[in-house]
């Protein structure tokens, strides 16, 4: 057992330092060991750490789903509620990667409940910044900052940095997402210099990603495509294919005019997305897609990606991505010249825009104008307006059946 330890510490410190080469090492090793054990919290720990290997950095859900179920049955059969409540946890990060949102909220917070029942302050923080990851990827930004308050204030009073370094991170994603630009680059450049110190590269490279983006969506493409490069960078030494930053340079690339290099971009994070089953990264690769083929004038293959886009941001239920889906079916049917269908997937979009507080970014700005001009030049101002509320009133799988 002491050697299992061990062996699990190893991995926890060369995760933390983004080794997870060494990391899925020594969690092996650690469970082989457990495994003489057999029922042991021990052997729970084990199968939890390596199946958290197996969905973060390798993408393998369906490992990781086989090692948590039988880390949960344990964690029952020895009536342990601690390692129950870090089992329940590490199905709710699985279910968020998978966008189950619903389910990992409800994990996450069986996990908070049995902490708060124990008083385990260290436990309820990590399950509250989770719930406000999963806020984040709903689009209720509002609810993640009140979450991320209370957990930041938990994990500053405990003095744990790397912690609190995440919880800043996804306070400049609730910034960003409400368009409050200058406070997110504040967050995330604080998040990456804490990271440096920490010597954490993977969450230095998650922050230059979002720096990146934020430059992206204010205009600044040379600067976004030098902080998406530097992110890159940094997933390869630690031997990560991150499709999004490469589909975040296939954005930059269309943004500069140079289609053919964003299309193979494209192609290559959609592969990716694709291979590890990843829903929203395949719905928004799928939304740039038609984007950029919208620009060509290729509107049956542009309108091909969208109709895949909306599928899956209808089995999401996540307002996030509807706005990115709708955004992108309003510009294509207003270019294809069926303004009525582009009025009501116009009304649609404002109102879950209005509803989570997350405007148009500036470099959309142009587009979405141009748009608009021409479904009320040839709508009139009063039948835009009647079309518009439908819209706003109708379900999504109305809107886009």
């Amino acid at each position: 057992p002491l050697q299992a330890r061990c062996a699990r510490f190893a991995g926890q410190c060369a995760r933390v330092t983004g080794d997870p080469e060494r990391a899925k090492e020594m969690f092996e090793k650690s469970l082989a060991m457990s495994e003489q054990c057999e029922a042991s919290v021990q052997l729970v720990e084990a199968l939890n750490e390596l199946g958290g290997i197996r969905l973060n950095n390798e993408g393998r859900n369906p490992d990781a789903q086989a090692l948590f179920e039988r880390a949960y049955d344990l964690s029952l059969k020895l009536n342990d509620q601690d390692r129950l409540a870090e089992t329940l946890f590490q199905l709710g990060d699985l279910a968020l990667a998978e966008c189950d949102f619903d389910r990992a909220a409800e994990k996450f917070g069986e996990a908070a409940a049995i902490c708060r029942k124990r008083d385990y302050q260290a436990g309820i923080a990590q399950c509250t910044s989770y719930l406000a990851a999963v806020a984040i990827s709903t689009g209720e930004y509002d609810r993640a900052s009140s979450l991320l308050q209370r957990a930041l204030e938990i994990h500053d009073k405990a003095g744990e940095k790397h912690n609190t370094a995440w919880d800043r991170f996804k306070l400049g994603q609730v910034a960003e997402g409400h368009g409050q630009y200058t406070q997110a680059r504040i967050e995330f450049e604080e998040s990456q210099k804490a990271f440096q110190q920490m010597n954490t590269a993977v969450g230095e490279a998650w922050c230059l990603y979002e720096l990146g983006k934020i430059a992206l969506d204010t205009e600044e493409f040379a600067e976004a495509s030098g902080f998406f490069e530097k992110s890159l960078l940094i997933f390869r030494t630690l031997g990560k294919a991150n499709a999004w930053v490469t589909l975040q340079l296939g954005s930059t690339a269309i943004c500069e005019g140079r289609f053919r290099s964003a299309k193979k971009l494209f192609q290559k994070s959609l592969d990716i997305f694709r291979q590890s089953g990843s829903k929203d990264g395949i719905a928004l690769t799928l939304c740039e897609v038609a984007h950029l083929d919208r620009l060509q004038g290729e509107y049956e293959t542009a309108e091909s990606a969208l109709t895949e886009t909306m599928d899956l941001v209808v089995q999401m239920e996540s307002k996030r991505y509807a706005i990115a889906g709708l955004q992108e079916a309003f510009q294509l049917a207003s270019a294809r010249g069926q303004h009525e269908r582009a009025a009501r997937l116009l009304g649609k979009l404002e109102a879950l825009r209005q509803e989570i507080g997350a405007p148009l970014t500036p470099r959309r700005r142009t587009e979405f104008d141009r748009a608009v001009a021409s479904s009320r030049e040839a709508l009139g101002e009063d039948t835009l307006a009647i079309l518009r509320e439908e819209g706003c009133l109708a379900s999504l799988e109305r809107l886009y059946p």
